[in-house]
C-alpha cells in the first residue's frame, strides 16, 4: 500500500498523537528556560552580595565607627591595639550582617526573611580573616566569601610591639631563646606575606 492509500482518519489520529509527545516536551523546555535563568540570578546575587559584604568589612573592621557603605569615619574615638583584643566582634559582625540583608532586600526575586548569613572573624596572632556564609531557605542556595582585613600601619605597630616583647623576654629568661627564635620567624614569614599582598595590590 502506498503513501497516497493512507487513510485521512489515519492521518488525523498520527497529528494527535505527535501533539500529545511534542507540547508536553515544548512546556518543559519553555518552563526550564524560565526556571534556571531565575534560579542562577539568586545564586549570583547571594554570591555578589556576600563577597561585597567581605570586602567592605574587612576594609572597616578596624573601626567600628566606619560607614561600611563609604568607609567615612562618623566618630573619631578608636581601639589602639583592636588586634590583640577585640571586645566589639559581636557588634561588628552584626553591623555587616545587617548590611548584607540590606543589599539583598532591594533584590524583586530574594525574600530576605528567608536568608540566613553567618559573619565570622578568624584571628591568625595580629591579621584577621573575615569569613561570611549566606544562604537561601527556600532554595537552598548558599554563598561563601572570605577577605583579609589588612591595615599596614596597625600590622607594623602591632609587629614592633611584639618584637619588644620578645626581645624583653630573651632578654630576662635566655632558656626561652628557642620559642623566641620560632616566633620570629613566625613573624617574618607573615611580614613577607603581607609584604607580597601589598605588591600585588599595588
Amino acid at each position: 500500500m502506498g503513501v497516497n492509500n493512507i487513510k485521512p482518519e489515519n492521518i488525523k489520529g498520527s497529528i494527535t498523537i505527535e501533539t500529545i509527545i511534542i507540547i508536553p516536551f515544548v512546556f518543559f523546555c519553555v518552563i526550564f528556560a524560565i526556571f534556571i535563568p531565575l534560579r542562577l540570578y539568586r545564586a549570583v546575587s547571594i554570591q555578589v552580595a556576600a563577597d561585597l559584604a567581605a570586602q567592605r568589612g574587612a576594609a572597616v573592621w578596624d573601626n567600628i565607627n566606619k560607614d561600611i557603605t563609604t568607609g567615612k569615619i562618623h566618630n573619631r574615638s578608636y581601639e589602639l591595639y583592636w588586634r590583640l583584643y577585640d571586645g566589639q566582634k559581636e557588634m561588628k559582625a552584626l553591623r555587616i550582617k545587617n548590611w548584607l540583608f540590606s543589599r539583598l532586600d532591594g533584590n524583586p526575586v530574594l525574600k530576605t526573611n528567608e536568608m540566613t548569613a553567618v559573619v565570622e572573624i578568624k584571628d591568625y596572632i595580629i591579621l584577621k580573616k573575615l569569613q561570611i556564609e549566606a544562604a537561601d531557605k527556600s532554595f537552598r542556595e548558599k554563598a561563601f566569601a572570605e577577605s583579609m582585613s589588612i591595615e599596614p600601619a596597625e600590622f607594623i605597630r602591632n609587629t614592633d610591639f611584639l618584637m619588644e616583647v620578645i626581645k624583653k623576654i630573651g632578654k630576662y629568661c635566655p632558656e626561652v631563646n628557642n620559642v623566641i627564635d620560632e616566633l620570629k620567624k613566625v613573624i617574618n614569614d607573615i611580614k613577607n606575606r603581607v609584604s607580597k599582598v601589598g605588591a600585588y595590590e599595588n
